[in-house]
């Protein structure tokens, strides 16, 4: 079903407790209460209403607006986005929660590049990067462990690199011609390339592929025992060992999915042209 949400482009949805957010690209952030329902603005604090992504858990509810390079605010909210306490950040290309654990890659200069910086992690603290061929793009933490997805400029390609905690050095991971997203899931780590799914587990020292799809578009969600991953031609899932993969896409239309959230017995689906939709678990 098509929600009733005003006419805007999604950049990103998000729950925090029972609610539903969405990031636009230009109208700032919307709630619905009611599952997609009703929606109304939560603008109160926020500097530009350009909102690239959120970055949500148990214990923080955060935003990125980006008002071109090097004009970047970070806000955040503790009261389900009525207020917004924002406060100027690096060019953020990316910015992610997990647990205890803010994620940030920020554009410094052009002389000295990205910074990659992790709070509340006992081994590691910032990471500057001087290398202008390596720019820093994706970030997780899979069993305590930390991954850095690297475009490699010089041949646009990506490297997938773990930082050794005994000897405080990078390791190589993985390689792939592109890559859309990094995301942890339980004691997983997944890749999301053109090419497909890949997932390196906890027991693993290499990645293998879990679903070959090259419409992928990101997004990459758990739902019981089974992934639910956005693409250019809608929602599929699969079950958490890669097979039985499924569409589930009946009466969606203009099917180009960026976004994808559980909110209540719902699951949610943001279109690059054509709103949310909504699909009963």
């Amino acid at each position: 079903q098509q929600c009733t949400s005003p006419s805007f482009q999604v950049n990103s949805l998000a729950v925090k407790d029972t609610n539903l957010f969405l990031a636009t690209y230009d109208s700032g952030v919307y709630i619905s209460q009611d599952y997609g329902v009703t929606w109304l603005s939560r603008n109160n604090g926020l500097v530009y209403n350009g909102i690239s992504h959120f970055a949500v858990n148990e214990n923080y509810f955060l935003a990125t607006q980006n008002h071109g390079i090097l004009n970047s605010i970070t806000s955040s909210s503790n009261d389900n986005g009525l207020t917004w306490i924002s406060s100027p950040s690096d060019y953020l290309y990316f910015l992610r929660v997990n647990g205890l654990h803010i994620m940030k890659i920020g554009f410094i200069s052009e002389s000295v590049g990205f910074d990659v910086s992790v709070t509340n992690l006992n081994f590691y603290a910032d990471f500057n990067r001087t290398h202008l061929d390596d720019d820093p793009r994706f970030v997780a933490i899979c069993n305590n462990d930390l991954y850095i997805g690297f475009l490699k400029t010089w041949n646009n390609s990506f490297e997938i690199k773990k930082y050794n905690k005994n000897d405080s050095t990078w390791k190589h991971s993985f390689s792939t011609s592109d890559l859309k997203d990094l995301i942890a899931i339980d004691s997983n780590l997944y890749s999301i390339t053109s090419n497909g799914i890949y997932r390196l587990n906890s027991i693993d020292t290499n990645w293998s592929l879990l679903v070959s799809d090259t419409t992928l578009t990101g997004a990459l969600i758990k739902f019981e025992n089974k992934l639910i991953a956005a693409t250019k031609n809608g929602v599929s899932y699969c079950n958490l060992d890669g097979t039985s993969w499924y569409e589930i896409n009946s009466g969606m239309q203009n099917k180009k999915v960026n976004s994808l959230a559980i909110n209540g017995n719902y699951i949610f689906a943001s279109t690059y042209n054509n709103g949310i939709w909504k699909l009963p678990l």
